[in-house]
């Protein structure tokens, strides 16, 4: 049977002179010899989630005010037993027999309290 001469083919740009079976041979020996390790940690894979559920975040430290997380209001620390006025330093302590009512301005500032009556 006469063999018939085919048209070079192309491949990646090059043009095929037959000398494919050795390239070949050449990777397949390159591929047995020691396979090298490969540095770095491996991470497992681990399920996507596109938001952190509540008990995965952590509190930030400078968050006081309370937030959904908060522990129970019991085990917070008690209301003050004095009130200080800022503008004259005065020292109001809370009694039985006297109990200041103290209201802030629209503003909610300390220097502007009134105390029974008394803007200070």
């Amino acid at each position: 049977m006469l063999k018939r001469k085919l048209p070079p083919l192309k491949v990646l740009g090059k043009k095929f002179n037959g000398d494919r079976r050795q390239e070949i041979k050449g990777k397949r020996q390159k591929a047995k010899g020691k396979r090298q390790k490969v540095k770095g940690s491996f991470v497992l894979p681990t399920p996507y989630t596109p938001h952190p559920t509540p008990h995965t975040l952590h509190p930030t430290p400078h968050t006081l005010h309370p937030t959904p997380y908060t522990p129970h209001p019991n085990t917070q620390s008690p209301r003050p037993d004095c009130y200080i006025i800022r503008k004259t330093g005065e020292i109001l302590k809370k009694s039985r027999k006297f109990s200041p009512s103290i209201t802030f301005s629209h503003k909610k500032t300390a220097l502007e309290v009134t105390v029974n009556g008394r803007q200070s």
